[in-house]
């Protein structure tokens, strides 16, 4: 197996004079897939050191899906290859929950929705959301789909 760091000085954006120990993310490749894994990002729309927000949900949403998306893209990658999402945010209403699921619509098909969790925290760093993700790529390129319909949860 191979590991592949991407971007190990990404701490450095927040802290020049700290080696912080952190990276964008990883890639391990195995001889079927490549398995993505994204650090958890926040919308590059907002600043981090206001407290008031300039973007709603939606909009976070759609900036932080669209350059993970951009970076996928970049590897060969696309969103059909991820298999888990996690999302982090503040207080979150009902209303914002449907717009995070609307902006969400424009990135995954039905037939590749990825497993997904919503955790409600004290803060995001920046913003009020923060999305991270996992991804296979299949080294021949095809995945072959199918679904199952049972209520777990019961």
């Amino acid at each position: 197996m191979k590991k592949t760091v991407i971007d190990p000085d990404a701490g450095s954006d927040i802290f020049e004079d700290l080696d912080t120990p952190f990276s964008r993310g990883t890639v391990i490749e195995t001889d079927q897939y490549y398995r993505i894994f994204l650090s958890g990002a926040t919308s590059s729309q907002e600043d981090a050191f206001s407290s008031s927000y300039n973007t709603s949900i939606g909009e976070q949403t759609t900036d932080i899906l669209s350059r993970m998306e951009q970076f996928l893209e970049e590897v060969g990658a696309s969103m059909n290859d991820v298999v888990r999402v996690r999302v982090y945010t503040q207080d979150i209403d009902e209303d914002e929950f449907r717009e995070h699921h609307r902006a969400r619509e424009k990135f995954f098909e039905k037939a590749h929705f990825p497993a997904s969790t919503l955790v409600r925290v004290d803060e995001v760093l920046v913003g009020r959301i923060e999305i991270d993700l996992e991804a296979i790529v299949p080294k021949d390129g095809e995945w072959e789909t199918d679904a199952v319909f049972t209520d777990i949860y019961g």
